[in-house]
């Protein structure tokens, strides 16, 4: 089995990619919104932002088996996290009427609730008996294995990676969906102004 490993330049220009990714998103959204638009969407961003680095994480640690990298970005998952359920939360809270608060929290715990079994029942055999033998000596192992390594290990960690590449794409979209603009609406309307 080969591993996966990156040289010290390799590993510079990594972090040099994602450093030019995260300046072009926050560049290309100060030149969409303009200088007074900008400003007006910050209030939305920050909720969502949290998704953005956490799926960026799930893409970025599997790319090495090395447990430093593994353990650096579940930290980054775990101080992550609760600010991401707050900015949730702190949002429901002022922008969905009193009355109707119960419903809305409860369908939400359903659906997080759901994603349990949906992984247990669903993505564990897909990667079990398809990615995994892909990745060990199948088609995957030929074409990428040479750079991603091969092996039982280097199918799931390509599952992590396609995760967190559908999830940046999930949020993108939510971040442009015609119900997120609403909702930044709704909870900038509600914020006190500012000087």
């Amino acid at each position: 089995m080969r591993k996966f490993s990156l040289t010290r330049r390799q590993m510079l220009v990594v972090a040099h990619d994602l450093f030019a990714t995260a300046a072009a998103v926050v560049v290309s959204f100060y030149v969409r919104f303009e200088a007074a638009g900008w400003e007006s969407r910050l209030d939305g961003l920050m909720p969502i932002l949290p998704g953005f680095v956490l799926w960026a994480g799930c893409v970025v640690f599997p790319l090495r088996s090395s447990i430093v990298l593994l353990t650096v970005s579940m930290m980054v998952f775990m101080l992550l996290v609760p600010y991401a359920e707050a900015s949730e939360q702190t949002i429901l809270q002022r922008v969905v009427p009193y009355h109707r608060q119960g419903r809305v929290f409860g369908f939400a715990q359903s659906v997080e609730q759901a994603a349990s079994p949906l992984t247990a029942f669903l993505i564990a055999p897909i990667t079990e008996f398809f990615v995994i033998p892909f990745m060990t000596d199948g088609a995957g192992a030929r074409v990428i294995g040479p750079w991603f390594g091969t092996g039982a290990d280097r199918g799931m960690a390509l599952v992590f990676m396609a995760t967190g590449v559908i999830g940046l794409v999930v949020t993108g979209l939510a971040l442009v969906s015609r119900p997120y603009r609403r909702l930044s609406e709704a909870y900038k309307g509600l914020l006190p102004a500012t000087q």
